[in-house]
């Protein structure tokens, strides 16, 4: 079985740190980011299995992460939990409503977020978003980019059959 790819969003070094060597230590492979332009690069590119997102980022906030992590096929789907120590009850709902999967604000017991940890990732599991033996993407993550590339493709095919019309007067 593959181990789980976490991506930490966290721009405070010592925190990341402190949570890239805790959760390297149970068997997760740990990538880590900055900001939030590096975060959402990152999520494309290593398709993380999880995300720890920090709200307070040194480029954008943490919400418009998350926001933009919600409107792209390849990472709709990933679980996002924040980890924060923005504790208002409006910055929960704000980060809740734009579809993260849990709110932790800081400072935080590591029992408890590697808990939580690991029962978002066994919900996005049951919800099979990736096969566990070979890390690649099934279920929904597959039909929606199914969706896409066929309207990609139709867009693409109409405009070569115009272009081909186009031809003759």
């Amino acid at each position: 079985m593959l181990r789980k790819r976490l991506l930490l969003i966290e721009d405070d070094f010592d925190v990341a740190e402190m949570l890239q060597v805790y959760f390297t230590a149970q068997g997760y492979e740990v990538f880590t980011a900055l900001n939030g332009k590096e975060g959402i690069a990152m999520a494309r590119a290593k398709s993380p299995n999880l995300i720890l997102l920090d709200v307070m980022l040194p480029d954008m906030d943490g919400f418009d992460v998350c926001r933009g992590l919600r409107t792209t096929p390849l990472t709709k789907y990933i679980p996002i939990i924040f980890l924060t120590q923005r504790d208002r009850r409006a910055d929960k709902v704000a980060g809740l409503e734009l579809g993260a999967d849990d709110y932790i604000t800081k400072p935080f017991d590591i029992e408890e977020l590697r808990l939580r940890v690991q029962g978002s990732l066994r919900r996005a599991s049951c919800e099979a978003l990736t096969d566990e033996r070979t890390g690649l993407p099934v279920g929904h993550a597959v039909a929606e980019a199914e969706r896409v590339f066929a309207a990609r493709s139709w867009l693409v095919s109409s405009a070569n059959h115009f272009e081909w019309f186009q031809r003759f007067p």
